[in-house]
């Protein structure tokens, strides 16, 4: 009796709580409550299955005039161009012109100048070993921690492979952890798309299985041909070697490679298809011409992250944040991906398809942590790879 009696008292205290501030949660226009209720409506509203989480709760004028303000926000980015002109560097990647004895430390660091040069020498003086085969075999996996070593951003260096041209930060933020990746060499990115495209798509492993690639991630968005979770048909448009494989959308902006490997992003237009190298779609631009194009989370909430961008030293930029998992990872807005990419030097960015999508693999192996039940992602339309170095 009395257990009855204190779960009866628990139950009317929180319909009290829940009546009392339900109408401010819902109704109110205090900036604070205004600002976290809209986030939660854009969050919610930018997943396919859990749009209900905002009608269910909120009235619909609110929801609705919610997605209808984002939606004239994200309209209003239409209007830019993608220039190079102003940046000084070579339109491939290339090694320095050294003479007969170049100095392989002093190109080391020039090459991986995220790192502290001092801080780092002294990490190679402490593990001699890991210097055997010289600066351009270096290869140092601290994916167990084992090594203290950050960026000069304050980042964890997660893996560095000299001679893959690749380096990957450990990346967090206010609810969110990631990583990123950078590759050196911008001829080794290119868009790779699942064998069975337009029925079935493939899980981000499976594009080990011949090609053998470094690393990838995913990139389109996709619909599921009868609703069976299978990304058989991409969502916007897919390019590859100036063929294009997919279904553009005018509404999304065009994004890739084209064939002097710099990283373009514009209005998609039929005739710019044989340019590209390799491209797809999505939206919104993050950063244009050095500029941050998106504040707060620009209408899509917080949800799991991919961003793909390119530094002016032509690096590539490659951007996984975890999500949807509480207590380790919440996921980020656009404006935290465009901030991360900002701070490494990015050019030009863009938000490709996130959610439940997101995730990295190197070498064969998950190094984030899907919002995927099965920790392998979605089946995906295609993937971006980064291929091994071409070795002289």
């Amino acid at each position: 009796m009395k257990k009855l009696k204190l779960l009866i008292k628990f139950s009317i205290a929180m319909f009290t709580i829940i009546a009392i501030t339900y109408p401010i949660a819902a109704f109110s226009d205090i900036p604070f409550v205004k600002k976290y209720r809209d986030l939660y409506i854009e969050t919610a509203m930018t997943t396919n299955s859990h749009q209900w989480l905002a009608t269910a709760f909120l009235p619909e004028y609110i929801v609705n005039d919610v997605v209808e303000r984002n939606k004239k926000d994200q309209e209003s980015m239409q209007n830019f161009t993608v220039s190079w002109e102003n940046v000084s560097y070579a339109s491939t990647y290339e090694e320095p012109v050294v003479e007969e004895k170049p100095d392989y430390e002093a190109l080391f660091f020039e090459k991986y100048w995220e790192l502290d040069t001092e801080d780092f020498r002294n990490f190679l003086k402490e593990n001699p070993d890991l210097l055997e085969n010289g600066y351009d075999k270096l290869f140092i996996n601290n994916s167990k921690h084992e090594y203290d070593i950050k960026s000069v951003f304050d980042e964890r260096i997660y893996l560095l492979d000299a001679e893959n041209n690749t380096i990957i930060f450990e990346v967090t933020g206010s609810g969110f952890v990631g990583k990123l990746a950078t590759i050196k060499d911008p001829s080794q990115v290119r868009l790779a798309k699942s064998k069975t495209l337009g029925s079935y798509g493939t899980i981000l492993r499976d594009f080990y299985n011949d090609e053998e690639p470094v690393l990838a991630i995913n990139c389109s968005g996709f619909k599921d041909v009868e609703d069976k979770g299978n990304g058989g048909v991409v969502v916007g448009s897919l390019i590859i070697d100036g063929v294009e494989y997919g279904n553009p959308k005018s509404k999304y902006f065009l994004f890739g490679q084209k064939f002097d490997d710099k990283f373009y992003i514009e209005k998609y237009d039929e005739s710019l298809t044989k340019d590209y190298r390799w491209a797809a779609q999505f939206l919104p631009a993050l950063i244009i011409n050095g500029e941050k194009k998106v504040e707060g989370s620009f209408g899509f909430g917080i949800q799991p992250r991919t961003a793909i961008g390119q530094s002016t030293k032509g690096e590539m930029l490659l951007l996984i944040i975890d999500g949807r998992q509480v207590g380790y990872s919440i996921g980020a807005t656009v404006s935290d991906e465009a901030d991360i990419m900002l701070k490494h030097d990015a050019y030009q960015a863009v938000n490709a398809d996130g959610g439940s999508s997101s995730l990295m693999w190197y070498d064969g192996k998950n190094i984030t942590k899907p919002s995927s039940k099965n920790n392998l992602g979605r089946y995906l339309p295609d993937a971006l790879v980064v291929d091994k170095a071409v070795k002289e």
